[in-house]
């Protein structure tokens, strides 16, 4: 009897050991699930991080064109196409897959941008951005470009429809760009 009381206990260890082990198997196929969509999300662009339509809103309040969000938000930032930009604006764009070049055709004034990088140059001088400038099938520029260098231009979120929307200051007469403080160019 000694024998038989012992394999019941060695079955009931076999069973347990299975048993925790079909738990840690389950718990570790589960976080790799988890982790593994997690990670998707993030190259998707998934969850809250989806980014938001671009509207181009004329003098009169009507809008002259939207850019669906999944054309304008690339990888975590708002991004608006150069020659949509120029349609838009007065300006002219002259360059290649490498560089374009902005021009202002009111104040003699141009903005150099290149692909992939974080650097513009506004008349020449360097600054420096957060988001790199994009070439895809067009150059993509980020809104913070426009934003922060572009007088005459208003780029505002619309709560209300869930979208940034560029417009025209109609205080100021014609685009420009502001003029910073340029970087050092050992900085750039």
């Amino acid at each position: 009897m000694g024998i038989s009381e012992r394999e019941k206990r060695k079955k009931i260890k076999r069973s347990i050991f299975l048993a925790r082990l079909s738990l840690c198997l389950i718990v570790y196929v589960v976080s790799c699930l988890l982790i593994a969509g997690f990670i998707a999300s993030m190259y998707r662009g998934g969850g809250a991080a989806t980014g938001c339509p671009l509207a181009l809103v004329g003098e009169d309040g009507k809008v002259f064109h939207t850019e669906p969000a999944e054309k304008c938000f690339i990888d975590g930032t708002q991004y608006i196409s150069a020659s949509l930009l120029s349609a838009f604006y007065d300006i002219t764009l002259a360059g290649d897959r490498d560089t374009l070049t902005v021009y202002f055709h009111g104040g003699n004034q141009y903005l150099t941008v290149y692909s992939g990088s974080y650097i513009v140059r506004i008349n020449g001088d360097p600054a420096r951005l957060s988001s790199k400038t994009i070439y895809t099938d067009d150059y993509y520029l980020p809104l913070e470009l426009i934003k922060t260098y572009f007088k005459g231009s208003i780029i505002e979120y619309n709560k209300e429809k869930d979208r940034f929307e560029l417009s025209r200051d109609p205080e100021e007469q014609e685009l420009r760009l502001r003029l910073q403080k340029p970087l050092e160019e050992t900085g750039a």
